[in-house]
């Protein structure tokens, strides 16, 4: 009995803690753009097989190469996946080809050389705290520079057509506006 009241209690933090977290998103994750000290992005989300990978894409398509580094890491502890095949026809529709992208794991190395790390969802940013808590500093929501979209885009594994095609929507949105705020000068 006490093992279960335990673990409803750290349910109940873990749930106040995210809905806090939450509503800071949009104010911090304008600020880790403001002070990030270089150029370098880290793209993460839990698999690396659907939407990080689709954002890395979109990023390196829509930054200038010459002034952003850009890579994708997750949590997965499989690396070397490739994006599922039906997503992969999905993204096809949209004229994207990430038939090449193959999963790997982040590393703490991933974590010191990113100057911003673009987050799906909260679980994302709870694994992260787990591996740097200092790094927290540098971590941006997909969603959080969008007044259009909310800050965390769900993850589409196993959903299915029309809510992975939601998905691939919300993430082209995202980019569009982080995009912009990168384009920005910084003072």
């Amino acid at each position: 009995m006490l093992d279960f009241l335990a673990r409803v209690i750290a349910s109940l933090a873990r749930r106040m803690r995210h809905v806090i977290v939450l509503m800071h998103a949009r104010k911090n994750s304008r600020e880790s753009i403001k002070r990030r000290q270089g150029n370098n992005i880290l793209v993460i989300c839990y698999g690396n097989i659907y939407r990080s990978p689709l954002a890395e894409y979109l990023l390196k398509k829509s930054c200038p190469p010459k002034m952003f580094n850009i890579d994708s890491a997750g949590f997965h502890r499989k690396e070397n996946r490739p994006c599922d095949p039906e997503y992969l026809k999905l993204l096809e529709e949209h004229g994207y080809d990430l038939s090449e992208h193959r999963s790997r794991l982040i590393m703490s190395s991933d974590i010191s050389w990113a100057d911003i790390i673009l987050i799906m969802d909260r679980y994302n940013w709870d694994m992260l705290k787990t591996m740097d808590e200092n790094c927290i500093r540098k971590t941006v929501w997909i969603g959080a520079l969008s007044n259009k979209k909310r800050v965390e885009v769900d993850d589409p594994y196993g959903k299915g057509y029309t809510f992975t095609k939601g998905i691939i929507g919300d993430i082209e949105v995202c980019i569009q506006d982080i995009c912009l705020e990168l384009s920005k000068p910084r003072i």
